[in-house]
């Protein structure tokens, strides 16, 4: 199942970056991942070890669309880091 893994961390990190911009609709028009994780610390909704988690997430799914490369253990990581965010997100 080549490329799998690799598609999960994408579309997860997706997810990650529609649900900071369904939470901060104002401050997110045209601006990037990187950017939403900076607007959610400064509001408080992520704190220090979330927005590190989140920038994790960025940067993994980064890594899979340039490079491909992703294991199964670092795919079904990114998921639970994101499930966890999102609910956080939902918790705000």
């Amino acid at each position: 199942m080549v490329g799998i893994p690799s598609a999960a961390v994408a579309l997860a990190r997706g997810c990650l970056e529609l649900a900071l911009h369904e939470c901060f609709p104002d401050e997110s028009a045209k601006v990037h991942l990187r950017d939403l994780i900076t607007i959610a610390k400064d509001a408080k909704t992520f704190d220090t070890s979330q927005a590190t988690l989140a920038e994790e997430i960025r940067s993994m799914g980064n890594q899979v669309m340039h490079e491909g490369v992703c294991t199964d253990a670092e795919a079904f990581e990114v998921i639970v880091k994101v499930r966890a965010l999102i609910q956080t997100l939902h918790r705000t």
